[in-house]
């Protein structure tokens, strides 16, 4: 997969506060969920409550281009979600193939545009999914003293 991709760690906040959330950018051990397929689930990824510290405010969902936090009172919800969709795409076929954005060419009126093909390894797929919801089950548990920072693209 090339493109765009959404970066997601499960940290301890004894050792970073929510302020932190820059030392990860660039961070080579962070989970890699691709864009297109965040967008793709974004309706359900909405449901669950969530903190941007850059803007000290909780929210609904990811800040698609900036960091969230995940917390103990949204990560169940976040695990069943991720978990969920990882449980569908394991049914598919090995090549996941979804439907994307609506997308139009430069100069061509928008009714003549068509909906973005986009193609996923089904495996690996469902093992990022099933990891991330791993580390949210953590959170969930942890009785606030983890969780999970995600940065957008």
């Amino acid at each position: 997969m090339s493109g765009l991709y959404h970066d997601f760690f499960l940290v301890s906040r004894k050792e970073h506060d929510f302020s932190e959330y820059m030392t990860f950018i660039n961070d080579p051990n962070s989970l890699k969920i691709h864009d297109d397929l965040i967008r793709y689930m974004l309706d359900a990824i909405n449901w669950f409550p969530t903190y941007n510290p850059s803007k000290s405010e909780t929210q609904a969902g990811l800040c698609l281009y900036g960091p969230t936090i995940i917390r103990d009172e949204g990560a169940n919800t976040a695990a069943k979600v991720f978990r969920s969709y990882a449980d569908l795409f394991s049914n598919g076929p090995q090549k996941l193939q979804l439907t994307g954005l609506w997308s139009v060419e430069e100069g061509k009126p928008f009714a003549e545009g068509s909906y973005q093909k986009i193609e996923f390894a089904r495996n690996e797929v469902v093992g990022r999914l099933r990891r991330l919801a791993a580390d949210l089950d953590q959170v969930a548990e942890s009785d606030d003293e983890m969780y999970v920072l995600h940065l957008g693209i």
